[in-house]
């Protein structure tokens, strides 16, 4: 896709191995795709995890914004270890933001994998508890009545209907 698109850059992961052949899309990954004409410098920053990646941004006029691109496992009521790689994940995130301390905003976007309306999800609670801590908020791209869901279970059909896709922004922001 991107050979097709001279002036187009992207930097991203997958948590697909690359050395396994594999059908269908049985893992996701996450990316940035910019032009390569920007006024501003794009800076790859480096995130320990396969779900996430992260670049800044490095406006002329001094302003920096670090920004992380997700894709978080799926919030289950019997899977233990989704848990623990989502907790992961937050944490990774929260280990590169002191190294740039110089930043003025961060945002986070992607598919949080999890209803915020879910009071009770340790998933919910786990990424409250991580926006608390580092100072976050969520800045739901779904709170216009129109955008009903932004993911859809075909198997479930209506009742599978979730707002799982938002963005987590500095409060400064």
């Amino acid at each position: 896709m991107v050979n097709s698109m001279n002036d187009m850059q992207v930097y991203g992961t997958s948590s697909m191995d690359p050395n396994v052949l594999q059908t269908g899309q049985p893992n996701d990954g996450c990316a940035f795709l910019y032009s390569k004409h920007l006024k501003f410098k794009i800076i790859h920053v480096p995130v320990d995890s396969n779900r996430c990646c992260a670049v800044l941004c490095d406006f002329p006029n001094n302003v920096r914004i670090l920004m992380f691109n997700i894709y978080m496992p799926c919030d289950t009521d019997n899977d233990q270890a989704n848990l623990e790689v989502y907790i992961d994940v937050l944490s990774k995130i929260s280990h590169v933001c002191p190294n740039y301390i110089d930043v003025n905003h961060t945002i986070i976007v992607g598919d949080l994998n999890t209803e915020m309306t879910r009071r009770n999800s340790l998933y919910t609670i786990a990424l409250e508890e991580y926006m608390k801590n580092d100072g976050l908020l969520l800045c739901s791209c779904c709170t216009d009545d129109k955008v009903l869901f932004t993911y859809i279970n075909e198997f479930t059909g209506s009742t599978g209907r979730s707002k799982l896709d938002n963005f987590i922004i500095s409060k400064n922001l």
